[in-house]
């Protein structure tokens, strides 16, 4: 599967009650397919994967597909704290049609290079899927690094990397030891220079709200070659990026705009709290220099 463009790691909206709001989910689909997002990732950290229970994640996984069909590309995210567990879920979105998966090393076991490596390697094994490898070492407590790379990328299936670490150093390992391997830049404010090395796709959360700007950014720096304009258009989101990054409420602040432009509640299931109205009304201050 070719990765290349923007790719929205949608929100789970929540009711009242904290139960999945489907109707606002469908509205936020239909919204990201109108503005020409290139593919959706269903599952992911901004997704909320970890408060859902298995059933939960099924049913997005069954409802986005739904939706969205085959307007644009769909990716489950199938990361688990348990090997069953992932390959079950990664099993179902392949019967449902999905044609990737988004994978992470299990949270909170911490293993070595090698266990990780054999981990990704059973997975892939038993589910036959293109995988990208879901680098976020702040999230995972692990970190991809070269004796992992060399025992897995012999396996066809590993076809991707979604980096969300800043060291740029990593990014530059990938791109020239691994020419095959698709980047896709998991860090906002780098990814002109994802860009400069190869990369040719962007996994960012504020695609939610703002879709159209990352797509124009998408356009200026990978189609056009116009890294000038789309930088200007990355600095008006940076400051966005920069605060909501320094109060630790990344996904909070995604799910506040969105309820900002109609869509959702802000609501987010534990461990997550709701923004404070000082936060709110910063996050919102900042929001307009993007519109």
């Amino acid at each position: 599967m070719k990765i290349k463009g923007i790719y929205t790691p949608v929100v789970t909206p929540f009711r009242k009650n904290f139960e999945i709001d489907f109707g606002s989910l469908e509205e936020i689909l239909k919204f990201l397919v109108k503005k020409k997002i290139h593919g959706i990732v269903v599952g992911g950290t901004t997704g909320e994967y970890f408060s859902l229970n298995f059933q939960e994640r099924i049913q997005l996984f069954e409802f986005v597909k739904k939706i969205v069909g085959n307007k644009c590309q769909l990716i489950a995210g199938t990361t688990a704290i348990n090997a069953n567990e992932a390959i079950e879920l990664s099993l179902i979105a392949k019967y449902l049609g999905y044609k990737c998966i988004l994978l992470g090393s299990p949270p909170y076991s911490q293993p070595t290079q090698e266990e990780s490596a054999q981990f990704f390697l059973n997975i892939a094994k038993k589910v036959q899927i293109p995988i990208m490898m879901y680098n976020f070492p702040e999230k995972m407590a692990f970190e991809i690094k070269e004796p992992f790379l060399k025992k897995v990328m012999s396996n066809k299936f590993f076809t991707s990397i979604k980096h969300n670490s800043s060291n740029p150093a990593m990014i530059r390992h990938f791109a020239s030891n691994y020419p095959s391997l698709q980047i896709a830049c998991g860090n906002d404010l780098q990814f002109l220079e994802f860009c400069s090395l190869g990369s040719k796709s962007w996994v960012g959360g504020l695609s939610n709200c703002f879709p159209q700007i990352h797509v124009e950014i998408f356009k200026d720096a990978i189609l056009n070659k116009n890294f000038d304009r789309a930088g200007n258009k990355l600095l008006k989101l940076k400051q966005v990026i920069d605060y909501v990054l320094s109060i630790s409420k990344y996904t909070q602040s995604v799910k506040f705009l969105m309820q900002e432009l109609g869509f959702c509640s802000d609501l987010c299931r534990s461990p997550y709290l709701k923004l404070t109205l000082k936060e709110k009304n910063k996050v919102r201050k900042l929001s307009k220099l993007i519109i």
